[in-house]
């Protein structure tokens, strides 16, 4: 039986796949000022993928890489639908986020 920090591990793998997929992976990096941000997911100066992709997926990994404590909540799956209005549309990456956020509301 794997343990949390394999599942969330193998869910990152899978979102950044679903989201090569859905094409919210982007291949250039973003500039250092887009980091500059005090607004929750960056939301002012990143989009929700960019953010999943440069943010949450690195640190995640940073934390599993490190056993480090893996964060006690998690509700992606709000500003996932706010960002993208028709993000059922994006089932593969709705899927993942869904996955993802009932791990962490066991």
């Amino acid at each position: 039986m794997q343990n949390r920090h394999e599942l969330v591990a193998d869910l990152l793998v899978a979102l950044q796949l679903a989201m090569h997929e859905e094409n919210l992976w982007q291949s250039e990096p973003l500039s250092h000022s887009a980091y500059h941000s005090s607004a929750p997911f960056c939301c002012d100066t990143m989009t929700f993928g960019q953010w999943l992709q440069f943010v949450f997926i690195p640190k995640m990994n940073e934390l599993i890489n490190s056993q480090q404590a893996l964060p006690s909540q998690l509700s992606l799956l709000p500003m996932l639908e706010m960002s993208y209005p028709n993000s059922q549309r994006l089932s593969s990456v709705y899927g993942v986020i869904t996955r993802l956020d009932a791990l962490f509301t066991k």
